[in-house]
Parts: structure tokens; C-alpha cells; sequence
């Protein structure tokens, strides 16, 4: 079978609504922000505590930005950004096996991706 006539086939959720009809709204966002903690990740532009801070002001782009996501069903490229950091998890320092390599997510891409888990929850839930 040739690559090209192989396509993915959304299955049509129970009920009835696909995630793209899904909206959010500012209280989603604050709830969603406001549960996150407040751990620094060097591969955030802003850290979450700046988001917290300022999340008042940035609210409805912040809303607009992610029902359009969900309207056009994208993933943004900013938000598939990550830098990967060596965590100490035991032993001697000097030893690289001691390490695992993580890639902690931009704050932004937590709180989309925090969207997407809840609406597809809702979406599959009985």
C-alpha cells in the first residue's frame, strides 16, 4: 500500500463535537494559570510568576490565542520549544550517568496543553 493512501481518520467523538468547536474563556485561563506552580524553567521567555503576575493584562490575547488553536487545530511552533537540561537525579556530579535529560515546556504551551487534556476529558468522558 502506498504511503499516500494512507490517511488518519478522525473518529467522531460521542458527543458529537469535535475540540474544535471548543472554546475557552478568561476564567479558564485564570483557574488554569493559577493551579500551575511556581517552578523556573530556563527555557521560558517569561516565567510563570511574571505570567501570574501580569496575567490580568494579557488575559483576553491570551484566551484569543488559544480558541484559535483550537479552531484551527494547531500546536503553535513557539510552544513545541524546549531546551534540554541535564537533572541530577543521585550520585556523583561528575558522573553523566547520574543525569536525565529533561525539557521543561514554556509556560504558555503548559497552560494549551492543560486546555487540550480538559476539553478532550469532556469530550470523552461518559
Amino acid at each position: 500500500m502506498a504511503t499516500q493512501d494512507l490517511t488518519w481518520k478522525h473518529l467522531p467523538s460521542p458527543s458529537g463535537s469535535s475540540l474544535k468547536s471548543q472554546k475557552t474563556n478568561t476564567l479558564e485561563v485564570t483557574e488554569c494559570a493559577n493551579e500551575m506552580k511556581n517552578g523556573a524553567t530556563e527555557s521560558d521567555l517569561v516565567p510563570l510568576n511574571i505570567v501570574k503576575a501580569i496575567l490580568s493584562l494579557i488575559l483576553p490575547m491570551l484566551v484569543e490565542i488559544v480558541n484559535r488553536c483550537f479552531n484551527d487545530e494547531t500546536f503553535p511552533d513557539i510552544f513545541k520549544r524546549a531546551r534540554i537540561v541535564p537533572l541530577h537525579r543521585n550520585g556523583d556530579k561528575e558522573d553523566y550517568s547520574n543525569f536525565e535529560p529533561i525539557s521543561p515546556l514554556p509556560v504558555f504551551s503548559r497552560i494549551y496543553e492543560k486546555f487540550i487534556y480538559v476539553h478532550s476529558l469532556q469530550q470523552f468522558s461518559l
